[in-house]
């Protein structure tokens, strides 16, 4: 009798929840699995953590896929849909749907016979996106060449044009241009979108034109003037060094790239010096002796560098401005609105469009364009009309309606209605009202108890802000009394003159002060005034840094480079004011009733930066 040999067996969930632990070789059986399930032993390991043996293709009699569980890649699906698959007369036949997407209804018996009648015709397969059908008749006249453009009928971006329209435009197309072939040819377009700035550019040949506000589009009316070297001024202003000339103290020279001063007079030699680097030496040139002011020079008046750019020109306000919807509004014939210091900045910052307030340098800059083109401003400084003889006869129209030269009522005139006469440099096409009519606010120069302040060595309008004058520039320059004041406030000191400090301050500014103290100080004391030409430039002034000097001198301020030195502009028309207490900004151009105190050197330093006053902006590009 044969011997029988039984191997250990169990369920999965007996094995799984003895979990023993089978000999080395020893084999364990799950009985309930399909296919088998065999473990076999290494003596050590666990049931539950030893991994199964393949069993490869081991054939389980009697078993189905019924017996069967689903696997990751592979899934069963019920007999019913299988026989529904492989039945192709079961493939779907939508309703609504083309011929192309209905496979199912094709002849054939096959899946594939149905595709292959699908696609034997064109007629069958639905246009694409990058190719398309055409009609039978339409491809065979093509493919023949017989294919007319009459069968094309007029679309919506295009249209036929006839065979003679076409010989007609060829023709005229060559006789325009002169081309053998017609041309791409667009119809001329002619869009003024802005006529009123277009009549203005075309009649000034673009040197006058309008700017509109960012918002609002509230107009500023505005003229170039074109950018110019202090050479250009006077000799006296700049000039370049000579050989064997005869040179005053404190004239400015250039040489070598660089700007000197004389301080000490004489006659240059034969032939240059050894030029100096370091500023502040200085070098002998014959019997003249020369001082290094500065290196790198560009000889271009400082008003057209703008924060270190250089500028061709500027644009400037054509009129004084009045106010519209809280932007400042520039057009002839109104009367301006007056505004404080601190207003003036806020309406460029609401115009946008690189509006800025005019600075001293932009307003000294037209009083020099001026001078070197030999033309001495006037303006309303008579009621009305001019002081002077000879242009008093021209007149602007006041704003009350009154006869000029009568000193009654306001005496004010309406902007640009005397003509080119009363602009800067008498053209049609300059500033208006430069001097007379209106005191103007100009920024960028303020006196700090009678010391002068600047906001830059060059035009830069990022500083002309409340946060900005803090690095604005002391330059140790003065305004100082004949006397002392006695703190009435009503009282003509006399002539002021300029000087490295002040000795006669009203009774009770006791210098030094802090700065916040001096723009505490509300006060209106008592004030000097002088022609600005006749103002006596003391020999301290002569210590202060060159550099601020000269400055001082280029914006009109100080008359002479040094006390001993030339005064160039001394034909100039105005008359200085001075309060040298607190801070006071200034005002130039002078008023309706000034006469000969009113002109391009008229400079009035005794107003708040609170008091409003008229007002022009500049654009920079």
């Amino acid at each position: 009798m044969a011997n029988r040999i039984q191997l250990r067996r169990d369920t999965g969930a007996n094995w799984a929840s003895v979990n023993p632990v089978l000999a080395q070789g020893e084999i364990g059986i799950v009985t309930d699995a399909i296919p088998i399930q065999i473990k076999v032993g290494d003596g050590v390991t666990a049931w539950n953590s030893l991994s199964y043996v393949a069993t490869g293709n081991m054939d389980v009699a009697g078993s189905t896929l019924d017996d069967l569980v689903d696997g990751t890649t592979y899934k069963r699906i019920r007999a019913s849909l299988a026989s529904a698959i492989n039945n192709e007369s079961r493939l779907p036949t939508a309703t609504g749907t083309t011929v192309a997407n209905n496979i199912g209804a094709q002849a054939g018996a096959t899946t594939l016979a149905k595709l292959q009648t699908l696609i034997s015709s064109i007629d069958n397969i639905p246009d694409g996106t990058s190719y398309k059908r055409v009609q039978a008749a339409k491809a065979d006249a093509i493919n023949a060449g017989t294919y007319s453009e009459d069968d094309i009928a007029d679309g919506t971006s295009y249209k036929r044009v006839t065979a003679s329209e076409k010989t007609a435009v060829t023709t005229l197309d060559t006789e325009v241009s002169g081309a053998s072939a017609l041309s791409a040819w667009n119809p001329p377009r002619v869009a003024i979108l802005d006529p009123d700035r277009f009549h203005l550019e075309r009649i000034s040949g673009g040197r006058a034109s309008i700017r509109y506000s960012e918002s609002g589009r509230v107009p500023i009316e505005v003229v170039w003037v074109e950018a110019f070297n202090c050479a250009e001024v006077s000799p006296d202003f700049c000039r370049s060094r000579a050989n064997n000339t005869l040179y005053s103290i404190g004239q400015l020279l250039m040489a070598n790239g660089q700007l000197y001063e004389v301080t000490t007079a004489g006659t240059t030699g034969s032939s240059a010096p050894t030029y100096p680097s370091t500023v502040g030496e200085s070098v002998a040139d014959g019997s003249a002796v020369l001082t290094l002011i500065q290196n790198s020079y560009d000889d271009l008046y400082p008003a057209f560098s703008v924060a270190g750019t250089k500028k061709a020109g500027l644009w400037y306000s054509r009129f004084l401005c009045d106010v519209v919807s809280g932007k400042p509004r520039s057009i002839a014939g109104q009367l301006p609105s007056y505004a404080t210091i601190d207003q003036i900045r806020s309406y460029a910052t609401a115009f946008g469009g690189g509006a800025s307030p005019m600075t001293y340098w932009d307003y000294e800059a037209l009083a020099l364009d001026a001078f070197r083109k030999g033309i001495i401003p006037v303006g309303n400084t008579y009621y009305g009309r001019s002081h002077k003889t000879v242009e008093g006869v021209w007149g602007g129209i006041r704003g009350d309606l009154k006869k000029n030269g009568d000193p009654t009522g306001s005496g004010v005139t309406r902007g640009g209605s005397a003509g080119p006469i009363w602009t800067h440099d008498r053209s049609m096409w300059g500033v208006h009202d430069f001097v007379g009519n209106y005191w103007r606010w100009v920024d960028g120069v303020k006196w700090m108890d009678g010391q002068i302040y600047i906001h830059a060595y060059d035009n830069d309008p990022t500083l002309l802000t409340a946060a900005g004058e803090g690095s604005w520039i002391a330059t140790g320059i003065f305004l100082n009394s004949p006397v002392a004041g006695d703190d009435l406030g009503s009282n003509d000191l006399g002539a002021p003159n300029f000087a490295s400090s002040v000795t006669n301050y009203t009774a009770s500014v006791v210098p030094p002060r802090d700065l916040a103290i001096i723009q505490a100080d509300t006060r209106d004391l008592d004030y000097a005034s002088q022609t600005w030409s006749a103002i006596a430039v003391d020999a301290s002034i002569d210590a202060v840094d060159a550099a601020k000097r000269i400055t001082a001198f280029k914006m009109g301020i100080l008359p002479k480079v040094r006390s001993g030195g030339a005064s160039p502009l001394s034909t100039q028309e105005g008359r200085l004011w001075i309060r040298n207490n607190g801070e006071r900004f200034s005002l130039r151009a002078g008023s309706l009733y000034n006469a000969s105190d009113a002109g391009p050197k008229c400079s009035y330093a005794r107003d708040r930066r609170s008091y409003a006053n008229a007002f022009g902006f500049v654009f920079v590009e």
